[in-house]
């Protein structure tokens, strides 16, 4: 690379936006901080640099040029690859799951709402995110609903039916109530414990068992 500008060993054409912001930067001779670009190498190997530059000038402010350090993060850049298609395939996953299936925090907020919940519920997903899970329940069972969750969070077991403690009953965006059949978990992350709930609506299987009667 020596002899050579930044432009001519960058292989990707990226985020042009980037570019544009980080030539800005250099034209004005202004230090920077970690800007990521693939560098030219080896087709089927490629190469992530990550880079960073103060510059340097003389005593009567005459600019010399940058001095820094550069850091190859290919092995970073293909963990967060990975990771990005894991998530793809885990969203895939959520949306073609006919139960609703929300994961909430130990505070009692949605971080979770997959599009069967998105189908149960009528929230969309961004309406439901961040708020409470009190929403997807009628005012006169929430207290319930509470009590149960928190002396899960104290058992050893990592699974159990919620329906176990009674009728469940779910709140539509409409204001509509239906039973529902609903089993939760935990995952505990450090400190950190999420709890997934799985739900199906259990009208049809209600209305089934009216009709049999």
């Amino acid at each position: 690379v020596l002899g050579r500008t930044r432009l001519q060993i960058r292989t990707d054409t990226g985020d042009e936006e980037a570019w544009r912001q980080h030539l800005e930067t250099l034209h004005a001779h202004r230090p920077f901080r970690d800007f990521t670009f693939l560098r030219v190498a080896d087709a089927e190997s490629p190469k992530w640099a990550s880079v960073s530059g103060v510059p340097r000038f003389t005593e009567n402010g005459h600019f010399l040029g940058y001095r820094g350090v550069g850091s190859d993060v290919t092995n970073l850049k293909q963990a967060e690859a990975a990771l990005r298609a894991e998530r793809t395939r885990l969203d895939t996953i959520l949306d073609l799951a006919p139960d609703a299936i929300v994961v909430m925090d130990r505070e009692f907020r949605i971080r979770v709402f997959g599009q069967g919940a998105v189908r149960t519920f009528g929230y969309t997903s961004d309406e439901a995110l961040g708020q409470p899970i009190e929403m997807l329940i009628p005012p006169r069972f929430r207290d319930r609903h509470r009590h149960h969750v928190q002396a899960f969070a104290g058992v050893e077991a990592t699974t159990r039916s919620m329906n176990e403690r009674g009728e469940i009953v779910g709140l539509r965006k409409d204001g509509g109530e239906f039973p529902a059949e609903a089993s939760i978990s935990k995952l505990e992350f450090g400190d950190e414990v999420l709890f997934t709930v799985i739900l199906r609506d259990a009208t049809e299987r209600k209305q089934r068992e009216e009709q049999l009667r």
